[in-house]
């Protein structure tokens, strides 16, 4: 049951959302996001993992990682 209802449910079907205590999602509605620090936060993320993984951004990085595992 707990499966399906992960696999198959939406974003309208979420109504409320607690990050950390605080109410991020009401009524299907998102609360205060600060989306300038959500995309900063994202790019340092994704900067991180391709320093971690060896590819550099900009250059082909499918080919280069497709490369590595096979």
């Amino acid at each position: 049951m707990a499966m399906g209802v992960v696999a198959f449910a939406q974003p309208h079907d979420v109504r409320t959302v607690l990050v950390d205590g605080q109410v991020v999602k009401r009524d299907g509605r998102l609360g205060k996001i600060d989306l300038a620090r959500l995309r900063a936060d994202a790019d340092a993320s994704r900067d991180y993992l391709f320093t971690q993984s060896g590819v550099t951004l900009g250059e082909d990085w499918f080919s280069t990682v497709q490369a590595q595992v096979t």
